[in-house]
């Protein structure tokens, strides 16, 4: 049965998991999986400059793109406190932007040639992930990796 949570619910959990990094089912805390270095690298090599890491969590997305040399923009709707700490910490403030915001909110005025979403989508309207997906392909040049995982039916 499903559970439904309202949005100050959800922003409260996953604050209250990071922040006292507990255990949770999308593994935030995970090693980065081996598809996705493969992907970066590519863009890397392509000359990719901008990235946009939707949902960042932890900012181990935003990190790794951030020490390949890429500007990131990491969106999540969570407080913003802990991963900054861990920007500053490893030197990358001018390499990492940090916005606390829903993405579904997010109004795209800017190409990105790399794209990652990886267990956010779900927290979207079908309508809201399209008009999301829409604009950033649009916005995207020409070499831009997308890359989005779901763990829903939406």
């Amino acid at each position: 049965m499903p559970v439904i949570l309202s949005q100050s619910q959800i922003r409260s959990f996953y604050k209250d998991t990071i922040y006292n990094n507990l255990p949770n089912e999308e593994k935030l805390d995970a090693p980065i999986d081996s598809r996705i270095k493969d992907l970066i690298n590519q863009i890397v090599e392509l000359g990719g400059k901008n990235a946009i890491d939707l949902g960042y969590g932890y900012g181990n997305h935003s990190m790794i793109l951030a020490r390949k040399g890429m500007n990131v923009t990491a969106i999540d709707y969570i407080p913003a406190e802990i991963f900054q700490q861990k920007v500053d910490t490893f030197g990358l403030t001018n390499k990492i932007r940090i916005i606390s915001k829903d993405i579904g909110q997010l109004k795209v005025n800017e190409a990105f040639n790399f794209v990652i979403g990886k267990d956010v989508l779900h927290f979207l309207s079908k309508q809201k992930v399209k008009s999301l997906m829409t604009s950033l392909v649009e916005m995207s040049p020409s070499y831009s990796i997308h890359y989005y995982e779901i763990f829903a039916d939406i």
